[in-house]
């Protein structure tokens, strides 16, 4: 009876411990130092584009994937990689298909709007 309590007591800890590495983690932007946008190019990597956001455009994104609701795991080609870098000199990568969006693992969270990262690549310039 005992090694089974044990058995149970590893497996619940372990599932939460599982459940909160897969959390999402927010974006503070009073953290942020800049916020680097990339459309990809598969064919000829080199000619891959990278823009700045402004604080006003990264301020925006960091709304829209707070706010970006959960699908499950995905895997999926991505259009674009957004990478958040933050003043403590780390640097958070995201990539994006459509109004699907993911950061570091498979889980995919969506956005809400199909265009919207078409939109925000246009107006940066």
């Amino acid at each position: 009876m005992k090694t089974m309590f044990l058995l149970y007591a590893f497996l619940i800890t372990a599932s939460t411990g599982f459940a909160q590495s897969g959390e999402k983690r927010l974006i503070d932007t009073a953290e942020v130092n800049y916020v680097e946008f990339v459309k990809v190019n598969f064919t000829e990597p080199a000619k891959s584009e990278k823009r700045l956001l402004t604080q006003k455009q990264y301020a925006e994104f960091a709304y829209r994937w707070n706010a970006s609701k959960p699908l499950g795991a995905d895997k999926y080609k991505m259009k674009y990689y957004v990478y958040v870098v933050l003043k403590s000199g780390s640097k958070r990568r995201f990539t994006i298909s459509g109004s699907s969006i993911q950061e570091q693992d498979w889980t995919t969270y969506d956005v809400g709007d199909k265009l919207y990262f078409d939109k925000l690549w246009e107006a940066v310039k």
